[in-house]
């Protein structure tokens, strides 16, 4: 089997990884896949992938708020002007307890299964620091539990619409 370097040809790097544009090492069969505007990073030195390089494919719009988790922004992909919200959860302070944790992968992996018009879509994850950060599809109209305490609870017809 060709090593990367081989593959593309880049033979005087010989611990050179290259890796997709959500941080994950590409192998030489993945190679055939990059198409032409596709974001690669190459390390020549082999180096770890340094995840602020996907945060840097986004400028920070305005903070959308503050949950019990972390920080949540509003951000625009760099590349191709889309708009998504960007949340941090600070790992120092949420890694202090398994329920914790728990409660963190338990949000990540729903989120990522759930496909519905009224769920919130996440993209991906990825940790840089002492933060994971998520990468999710932006509403700004606040949040149900939100809604329902200031109505002071929802009628039938009214919560079945949002569920549809």
């Amino acid at each position: 089997m060709r090593s990367i370097t081989e593959a593309t040809g880049l033979k005087r790097y010989n611990d050179a990884i290259i890796y997709s544009e959500d941080g994950l090492e590409l192998e030489e069969d993945d190679i055939g896949y990059i198409k032409d505007g596709d974001t690669i990073y190459f390390e020549p030195e082999g180096k770890k992938f340094d995840s602020a390089q996907i945060i840097d494919q986004y400028e920070k719009l305005s903070l959308l708020g503050k949950g019990g988790f972390g920080l949540v922004y509003k951000v625009k992909h760099k590349k191709t002007d889309e708009i998504f919200a960007m949340k941090y959860i600070d790992f120092t302070e949420n890694l202090k307890s398994a329920k914790m944790i728990s409660e963190i992968y338990k949000e990540s992996k729903t989120l990522k299964s759930l496909k519905h018009k009224n769920i919130i879509k996440l993209y991906t994850t990825f940790l840089h620091k002492s933060d994971l950060i998520l990468i999710m599809e932006v509403c700004e109209g606040g949040e149900l539990k939100a809604l329902v305490k200031e109505k002071g609870g929802l009628d039938e017809l009214y919560a079945r619409d949002i569920i549809r």
